[in-house]
């Protein structure tokens, strides 16, 4: 806008016309500006002296509007006033007064980075639109004046760059958290965190108070980030851009972030090992309890204090006060009852894990060596199943004709499961009256799960083996687990119903045992029963029990399913009930896994016409995929069986070989694991083992030189592990035992033609006190460990112990140690 220099006339225009001129227009942007007008009342004389149109173009203004005649007469002027400017010069320059520029505050960040970012573009404008009309109406005071809005340009633009980078891409909420609206009267919370305590207290504290003030998802999410100080405010800023994109995500990597600075539970062993320091009034006992304090005599004394039961007071002296403190039975009451239920959420249940009879081998515990074939012993294309490949042509001839005639005891599909006799075997449940009945609420899964939870429970309508249920007593949820070609298995959440069943003691076989039975045969045949536990028919007052729910619907199971608590008892007794007269001769049963064993080829066919017609009587039906006929060698309970004895389990040993160098103490525990499960082949495990043992109790795990050592020594050994061998009725047997400074030793083996084969490794690390006793106690309690290990072995045969130790002179004199007495 020109502006008028003192001292400049414009002609035909008087000192008071001209300040007719300046008004106050309003801009397209919605700022006021001073710009230079005209009232109409002088329009035509200015036209005159300014600028003389022709007689068209006074004829064409007349048609143009009010606002274009101001914008022209305004520009006439702009004309007159430059060549006034050159025509009028001054011998002096005159003063010109500079343009008041307006300092603006730029205003905070809003929560809608978008729209600041745009209001902060129209600010850098409108300055350098200013700047541009002091450049071009007051070229001698430009210096100064536009030094100062360029630099506010600057200024609005790092701000405006700052903040769209900061406010849209750099930060570590997502942005439909930035973009929620906070509700009206928001206040940041008067709790605050600096990572240098509690964070699970902290995150309980702030749930409480998003409750109360119901807080949705976003605003939680940035709610509790105002409660960050100090280093955990620093570990937020230091996340990826969109890192946080809800509270749930946020508060586990909070937790996991400052989870070093949890506080650890510690058990009784530690409280035993606390010692009142000097000077020390009272002991600090870190454990749940409903006292804030425990005052013991000492303290009392120290206070002077006097207590009454009777009024439920405590006093004593303050200065030349008394103090008091008051009992509260309603409220004392409560804190126990917190005490007590606290109590029970962090000691284990009962239920939760499996007794030592209980426990089973990991993965399919059956599995055929060596190659196979399939034949078809059905009319159906797919009726198929497999056998040996290795089989003579006159014995593969025998087995496949006796398949055949017995077709009828493999299931090709759900419908053919017959189920075996209630009155023969059905399992009960037994539900504690006194239990409260749980309903789990629904869990929603993702399609992929849907999808896959609406076929299985397709097939077990299909099968009859659930049914829909309106009323059910308990309600569980349905897991699904990943297996192999990215198949689904669904399982169901029984735990609090299994909670409420008392254990059923039938006892399982021993795993050395079978496989030591087992070895030696020359022929194989693993049976598999086709969803064996499903075979079994469940009481009907217990069905309603055994419902699950899913998205669309609540069934119940009228079969036993998996997952009951006492399933794999009842699986076993039917098993021992049915084969009571070839376990042990030519079959051996663990739950679910049928081995049918032969010293020879003649015997093999009869021994599978014998299991064929039992499994024909009771309706147990096979599963044809899973079963493998005439076979030399497979695996069976984690250990590879063959004629020539027990060999380990090659799996096992490579997942070992493949392990680089632990990292932290999980992996140094399943380490420790694997070898455990080779226990039986490595000979002195424990101490091998030791180095491994030690970092598990150190505070800090480090993995040091004497570990990567070990390490090395023990892939070294595992490459050439030794045959075992199975001990035959009458033979004598040989024990060797080792001590150490930490550890125990020892093995058993069987002489054959003067050669010794080993049958059996044992180890143990000492442990506490064991550690300080003298050699011949430590050789003691390696025969008595070995004897409690092997005690079928001590039973049944006579065992030579060779050892250094003058074992059996020590053991007989009535002088020696309490407890060598008690071991002899």
């Amino acid at each position: 806008t020109p502006i008028t220099p003192p001292g400049v006339k414009i002609p035909g225009i008087t000192q008071g016309e001209s300040s007719q001129m300046k008004g106050t227009n309003t801009r397209a942007d919605g700022r006021e500006s001073t710009e230079t007008t005209l009232s109409l009342g002088k329009q035509s004389r200015v036209l005159e002296q300014v600028t003389m149109p022709p007689p068209q173009a006074e004829e064409q203004m007349m048609t143009v509007t009010r606002g274009e005649m101001q914008r022209m007469i305004a520009e006439a002027v702009a004309a007159r006033l430059e060549q006034a400017q050159v025509e009028n010069p001054r011998p002096e320059q005159p003063r010109i007064e500079q343009p008041r520029i307006e300092q603006r505050r730029v205003e905070p960040l809003p929560h809608d980075h978008e729209q600041q970012a745009q209001s902060n573009d129209r600010q850098v404008r409108r300055v350098e639109e200013e700047a541009s009309s002091v450049r071009t109406a007051n070229p001698q005071a430009r210096d100064e004046t536009l030094e100062q809005l360029l630099a506010q340009v600057r200024d609005l633009q790092a701000r405006v760059e700052g903040r769209k980078i900061g406010g849209s891409r750099g930060h570590p909420f997502s942005q439909h958290i930035l973009d929620a609206d906070l509700p009206q009267g928001f206040r940041d919370l008067n709790i605050s965190y600096d990572g240098s305590t509690d964070p699970s207290r902290h995150m309980r504290s702030f749930e409480n108070m998003a409750v109360l003030h119901r807080y949705n998802d976003p605003v939680q999410c940035r709610a509790f980030l105002t409660t960050l100080r100090g280093s955990a405010q620093d570990w937020f800023h230091q996340l990826p851009a969109g890192a946080i994109k809800d509270f749930e995500g946020f508060s586990s990597s909070f937790l996991n972030q400052f989870a070093s600075v949890r506080p650890q539970e510690k058990s009784y062993l530690t409280l035993m090992g606390i010692q009142q320091k000097e000077g020390e009034s009272f002991v600090v006992v870190d454990v749940e309890s409903a006292c804030n304090v425990i005052l013991g005599r000492p303290a009392l004394n120290t206070f002077q204090a006097v207590v009454s039961t009777y009024h439920m007071k405590l006093k004593f002296p303050v200065g030349d006060r008394v103090g008091e403190a008051r009992g509260d039975q309603k409220l004392s009451r409560a804190c126990y009852q917190i005490a007590v239920r606290t109590n029970q959420r962090t000691e284990p249940k009962e239920g939760k894990k499996l007794g030592s009879n209980e426990k089973r081998p990991r993965g399919n515990d059956l599995e055929p060596h060596g190659e196979l074939m399939e034949i078809q012993i059905g009319e159906g294309e797919d009726q198929t199943t497999k056998v040996g490949k290795e089989l003579e042509d006159e014995l593969r001839g025998q087995l496949v004709e006796i398949l055949r005639e017995f077709r009828d005891i493999f299931a090709f599909s759900p419908e053919e499961l017959m189920g075996i006799d209630p009155e023969v075997m059905g399992h009960k449940l037994n539900v504690d009256p006194l239990k409260k009945p749980v309903k789990q609420r629904l869990r929603h899964h993702g399609a992929e799960i849907d999808k896959a939870i609406e076929v299985e429970v397709d097939k077990l309508l299909k099968a009859k083996h659930i049914k829909e249920i309106q009323f059910p007593e308990w309600i569980s949820n349905t897991v699904m687990v990943k297996k192999a070609l990215s198949k689904w298995r669904m399982c169901i959440d029984f735990r609090d119903l299994n909670l409420a069943c008392p254990k059923d003691h039938y006892p399982l076989p021993r795993i050395d045992q079978l496989v030591d039975s087992t070895a030696g045969c020359e022929f194989l045949s693993m049976m598999d029963a086709s969803q064996g536990y499903h075979q079994i028919p469940l009481a009907p007052e217990d069905q309603s029990k055994v419902s699950f729910v899913r998205s669309k619907g609540t069934y119940c199971y009228v079969v036993m399913p998996f997952g009951l608590k006492n399933a794999g008892a009842t699986y076993q007794r039917l098993m021992d009930r049915m084969f009571r007269s070839q376990i042990g001769c030519n079959m051996e049963v663990y739950v679910d896994d049928i081995l049918v064993k032969s010293r020879s080829s003649t015997s093999h066919v009869e021994d599978l016409k014998e299991t064929f017609k039992t499994l024909r009587t009771y309706g147990m039906k096979l599963n044809p995929n899973k079963c493998a006929f005439g076979v030399r060698a497979g695996r069976f309970l984690g250990y590879i069986v063959t004629e020539k004895g027990i060999e380990v389990n090659k799996d096992k040993v490579q997942a070992i070989l493949d392990m680089a160098p632990p990292k932290n103490v999980r992996e140094v525990q399943v380490l420790t694991g694997r070898i455990a499960g080779l226990s039986r082949f490595i000979a002195r495990a424990a101490e091998r083992s030791f180095p491994f043992f030690k970092l598990l109790k150190k505070k800090a795990f480090q993995w040091n030189d004497e570990a990567q050592m070990a390490f090395e020594k023990l892939k070294e050994f595992l490459s050439e592990l030794p045959l075992l061998t199975k001990p035959e009725p009458g033979d004598e047997l040989v024990l060797y035992i080792s001590v150490g400074i930490f550890s125990l030793s020892s093995v058993l083996l069987r002489e054959v033609e003067g050669a010794q084969q080993p049958i059996y490794y044992t180890s143990r690390v000492l442990q506490g006190a064991e550690a300080r006793y003298s050699e011949v106690e430590k050789a003691a309690l390696t025969l008595v460990v070995t004897a409690r290990k092997l005690r079928p072995y001590f039973l049944n045969h006579v065992i030579i112990v060779r050892t250094n130790f003058q074992l059996g002179e020590t053991l007989g004199r009535p002088t020696v140690s309490g407890r060598l007495v008690k071991w002899a």
